[in-house]
């Protein structure tokens, strides 16, 4: 130790100042700054390669991982579907009879889930209990009472059910398919109402112009009748008119009972028009005549 501290004591004293471990000052002909931008520029592309090799080895293994679980899952769909067939059992509620899908959707919603687990739940009670080999009904096991509770402490409003069955599975997916058909069903009414009203809309047209066609026909119809029955305005009555009046009354059957010498009158008086009739197509067209004590003109055409 004493000889290096000499050693070092000696170096010091020659210098007369203790030499760095590191060059100061700038070397001549080197440009410092150029070289650290150069080597800034190449550190930046490395990193800038490896993060982008990182990033997809990470897309890749995602990917893969994505694939694999799909093919697990699709794999263990086809070996259920291959290993349980009474899935197929579901698919006798789904019928084309449209009557009663209402009915059947309401089972499959709120009665069979519920249903389908207490009767499972029954069978195993019976299995383990040897139910199945008694003769005679066991006094303290009632299959409807177990039935009853079992549906009364598993309400379907307040309990989801697993779907560990595959018959329930089936009823969810013949659930699903019966919603759609209800929605179709309802779309169709919809449609077949708008049909519905559009063709009562065209017979209503219809029936209205028909109506109108005859109303029209009946005022003309009554309009012509109207001018032989209505009363002129000028105060005179037309003789045909007169003339049909003093027959109907004569055929009438009360002038039967009535005495000879009132119709006598009125005979006389028909006869008097006639007369009159007779005379005025040689004389004018307005005459008077006393009917019955009264002032009556009459028109003859």
């Amino acid at each position: 130790m004493s000889l290096k501290r000499s050693k070092l004591d000696s170096t010091s004293d020659s210098s007369g100042s203790r030499r760095p471990s590191f060059q100061i000052s700038e070397l001549e002909g080197i440009d410092i700054s150029a070289e650290s931008e150069k080597l800034l520029q190449s550190d930046h592309v490395l990193w800038k390669k490896k993060f982008n090799r990182k990033v997809q080895r990470r897309v890749h293994y995602l990917q893969t991982k994505k694939k694999y679980i799909a093919r697990l899952y699709k794999e263990e769909k086809n070996n259920i579907e291959k290993r349980i067939p009474i899935d197929l059992l579901t698919r006798d509620w789904f019928n084309e009879n449209k009557l009663t899908v209402h009915s059947r959707l309401y089972a499959l919603e709120n009665l069979l889930p519920a249903l389908i687990v207490a009767l499972e739940r029954l069978l195993i009670e019976v299995r383990q209990n040897n139910l199945t080999v008694v003769e005679k009904p066991h006094p303290y096991f009632n299959p409807i009472n177990f039935l009853a509770q079992h549906l009364m402490r598993n309400n379907p409003r307040h309990c989801d059910f697993p779907e560990s069955s595959p018959y329930m599975r089936g009823l969810k997916q013949v659930l699903e398919d019966l919603r759609d058909q209800v929605v179709d069903i309802k779309d169709n009414r919809l449609a077949k109402l708008k049909i519905e009203t559009k063709e009562r809309n065209k017979m209503r047209i219809q029936v209205k112009k028909q109506l109108l066609v005859h109303e029209k026909r009946d005022k003309q119809i009554l309009l012509a009748k109207y001018e032989e029955w209505i009363r002129r305005i000028d105060g005179t009555l037309e003789l045909a008119l007169v003339q049909n009046i003093l027959v109907s009354f004569l055929d009438h059957p009360m002038m039967s009972s009535q005495g000879k010498l009132r119709k006598a009158k009125w005979m006389k008086m028909s006869n008097h028009l006639n007369l009159f009739q007779h005379s005025s197509q040689f004389g004018t067209e307005t005459k008077c005549l006393d009917l019955k004590g009264l002032d009556i003109r009459i028109c003859v055409k």
